[in-house]
């Protein structure tokens, strides 16, 4: 009786289709490399799209090659290592960069798998690079004035608390200067909000040039 033998090569088979399924059609880029040698072994179509690469180029490709050139950017460097001994699975702070040379922030989930008959690992890729912009956008418009782009109050809060703590530590001393525009409000008063704007602009400008 090989019933329960079929059923379960049918079960089996049925999960390769549901796996290649998903892999095709997931809308972030996957790609599956090789844990010794890190050539690409696959990618879907979200992979094809985002890097700029066609199939067969990516085949003689390895998971370094998508890395960003620019090497002040922190790169994780032994990722097998990472994987197998730390237990991570997720990684940040990293640049890819496409075929035609555009850099842009990845965050990728690492798993391993078997594929075609040998041990691998799975990579998803999500393009972050817009949330991070974003997010320093938000951090700058937090921490700077609007109307001339210098750190606000609250920055200065932080700062000098920084600073004071520091200090503590240690036998040195800090001061802070006072800035003080003189017949601000005169001007504000006779020429207009817009006119007490262009001589902020101006003096943030002219305080900027002199750090």
């Amino acid at each position: 009786d090989v019933t329960e033998q079929r059923r379960s090569e049918a079960a089996l088979q049925e999960s390769v289709r549901s796996f290649r399924t998903l892999f095709a059609e997931n809308p972030r880029p996957i790609y599956v490399w090789d844990q010794h040698t890190f050539r690409i072994l696959a990618v879907n179509d979200a992979a094809i799209v985002q890097y700029g690469y066609a199939p067969a180029e990516f085949t003689n490709l390895n998971i370094k090659d998508l890395r960003d050139l620019d090497l002040s950017n922190v790169q994780f460097t032994d990722i097998t290592h990472a994987i197998t001994v730390e237990g991570r699975t997720h990684f940040k702070g990293i640049r890819h960069r496409t075929k035609a040379g555009e850099s842009f922030d990845v965050e990728i989930d690492i798993h391993p798998i078997e594929f075609e008959g040998q041990r691998a690992y799975i990579s998803v890729v999500e393009d972050v690079t817009e949330r991070l912009r974003l997010q320093c956008e938000l951090e700058h418009q937090a921490f700077h004035d609007a109307l001339t782009g210098l750190p606000n109050r609250a920055l200065f809060a932080d700062r000098l608390e920084h600073a004071h703590l520091r200090l503590l530590r240690s036998s040195s001393r800090y001061a802070v200067l006072m800035l003080d525009l003189d017949d601000f409000k005169r001007v504000n008063d006779s020429l207009g909000h817009a006119a007490g704007d262009t001589l902020l602009l101006e003096v943030a400008q002219r305080l900027a040039a002199s750090l």
